[in-house]
């Protein structure tokens, strides 16, 4: 064994040298030795709030005795509170994100992949996904580092110009299509899906979750400049949001719905670029897959349009968008040869109205979190708890300038676009 090899054997305590030798035999039949490995975290806090990402990069060498290095990002449970009493295979509490995230992986978005296989169209939603052979002390999701392939992400605070916007949308309404076109091929979604953590066993949760973010931000809306009448009438539509949530998890037959990804804002979309000038868009891929729900389209587009696109442009072109969207839509469903009746641009307006929670959900929380400078604390467990760490945390999100400089224009409109109106989104 080279002093390399000795050197590195241990890099990460997850995976050992002689692991990661056994990984790179299985799924590479080119190679031949490992030279040295390495691991590092890939993202700062605030980057992601449930995981921790970690670079593998690792020297080989080739049966043609070339040499190269190969990258992956291994996605494990972020590690909150220490606790020696408790064993590592209970570590998480994410158990179940990591399973659905698996099974995205391995067969729902192939599946997707595969309705425009099967009309003649290569076309990949997702980094390439592999297995370790051994066994994991934790859940754990090993993918190529897109890096390698010139894919970058976004930075976030900043938002997406007009041009990397529509890049999305092309892409979200390639996904949403093959979504709709796939339960006419292969049937129903897992009932997993369909519920996800909107059911009425989940209220609970809910009314926890909604409390802990609202009853901070009703604190800092005199920030947001608002006159009395609509102050009043977004804490009338936050008291009522517990309701809202559970008529929004369930699904309307009669309306347009789709698979969403369920978590579609700026970090989790990739770019790769045509050229030098690292502007013009080549490709768009999607990452982490924890949360898909089977329900209306209005979940992703709203979640994207209300956090990533730049300031300049997410209200002024936001009507300019939603046609984008549906003129993308179309286009694919026709070249699935997808035969049923399909959403006008008034159908999915219409859905914008009555699902507006979304809207307003993803203004007061994602893009909170999109608009913070990096923290050590941001992390799930001070993002969702009602506790004196996470009031204090939510409050800096809430009374961030950059925030606040937005807000101050984003709860009028959706006032104005009715998307705060409690009876049109029960009945």
């Amino acid at each position: 064994m080279t002093s390399n090899e000795n050197k590195n054997k241990n890099t990460n305590a997850l995976v050992t040298y002689d692991q990661f030798k056994s990984f790179l035999h299985a799924n590479f039949d080119n190679f031949d030795e490992l030279l040295s490995f390495s691991a590092s975290r890939a993202l700062a806090d605030g980057e992601n709030y449930i995981t921790t990402i970690i670079r593998i990069s690792a020297d080989i060498k080739l049966k043609d005795a070339s040499r190269e290095q190969v990258k992956f990002m291994l996605k494990i449970p972020l590690q909150l509170k220490e606790s020696k009493e408790k064993k590592q295979t209970d570590d998480d509490g994410y158990h179940e994100l990591f399973v659905t995230e698996a099974n995205m992986y391995d067969n729902i978005v192939p599946e997707l992949e595969q309705m425009y296989a099967s009309v003649g169209v290569s076309l990949q939603f997702k980094p390439n996904k592999y297995r370790f052979a051994h066994e994991m002390s934790c859940n754990y999701i090993l993918m190529e580092d897109l890096q390698a392939r010139g894919f970058e992400m976004a930075p976030r605070r900043e938002g997406l110009d007009d041009a990397h916007t529509k890049a999305v949308l092309d892409k979200l309404a390639q996904w949403h299509a093959a979504s709709v076109k796939r339960i006419e091929i292969k049937g129903a979604y897992p009932e997993g899906y369909i519920k996800s953590y909107f059911s009425e066993q989940s209220l609970p949760f809910i009314v926890k979750m909604n409390a802990a973010f609202n009853e901070p931000f009703a604190q800092c809306m005199d920030a947001y400049d608002l006159i009395p009448t609509e102050k009043e009438l977004i804490l009338t539509f936050m008291r009522n949001m517990n309701e809202l949530y559970v008529k929004f998890g369930s699904v309307d037959t009669q309306a347009f719905n789709v698979l969403n990804h369920g978590d579609f804002w700026i970090n989790n979309v990739m770019f790769q670029h045509d050229g030098e000038d690292r502007t013009t868009v080549k490709e768009v891929l999607f990452i982490d897959f924890q949360l898909p729900k089977y329900g209306t389209f209005a979940m992703d587009l709203f979640c994207f349009l209300m956090t990533s696109p730049n300031w300049s442009i997410k209200l002024k072109n936001f009507e300019s968008f939603v046609e984008y969207y549906h003129l993308k839509l179309i286009e694919n469903f026709q070249m699935l040869r997808y035969e049923k009746p399909v959403p006008t641009l008034d159908d999915l307006r219409a859905q914008l109205e009555k699902h507006g929670l979304w809207a307003f959900v993803c203004a007061q929380r994602i893009l909170a979190v999109a608009l913070l400078d990096s923290q050590e604390n941001s992390n799930i467990e001070t993002f969702m708890s009602d506790n004196e760490e996470g009031r204090a945390f939510k409050k800096r999100m809430f009374y961030n300038p950059l925030y606040v400089s937005q807000m101050k224009e984003i709860l009028p409109w959706l006032i104005e676009k009715n998307y705060l109106h409690y009876l049109t989104q029960v009945s």
